[in-house]
């Protein structure tokens, strides 16, 4: 076992994880732009007024979202200074999967196409062909509206 951080490290960790965006995956960007669509907005939020939520990234006109699932590991340094690795996922507990569910259940009853990758659908392509098929889509919904 690792040595066990103060308690003012852990929480210096998490604030530095929360702000954190994460860059959108090279191979889905690149997809996209070749598509002929603009690259997405991070960490936009989208809200009911009793809740704020946020996509990784979202194509705003089209009403796209891509949310990378799984965990991630990240360097972060502490207040003490100590560098780290921490593993960084809400999808492995129960309240973090239910929380989820709320959230991409309103996304699509608020209109959101939301596509759900993991580390590996990013890695072997499958999540750059389903976000340009999900912004082709929503292209032509909008013009037959």
């Amino acid at each position: 076992m690792g040595m066990k951080l103060p308690r003012t490290c852990s929480a210096a960790i998490r604030a530095q994880v929360a702000a954190t965006p994460e860059p959108i995956p090279a191979g889905v960007l690149a997809a996209v732009l070749a598509a002929g669509f603009d690259r997405p907005t991070s960490e936009h939020e989208f809200m009911l007024p009793e809740r704020k939520w946020r996509f990784d990234w979202a194509w705003l006109p089209e009403r796209v979202a891509l949310e990378r699932e799984g965990g991630d590991f990240r360097r972060v340094t502490c207040e003490c200074g100590r560098t780290r690795t921490v593993f960084v996922s809400r999808h492995h507990s129960r309240d973090g999967l239910e929380a989820d569910l709320e959230k991409y259940n309103t996304a699509a009853i608020m209109g959101w196409i939301v596509i759900r990758a993991t580390p590996v659908s990013i890695k072997n392509g499958l999540a750059s062909i389903q976000i340009v098929e999900a912004l082709r889509y929503a292209t032509r919904r909008s013009k037959l509206a």
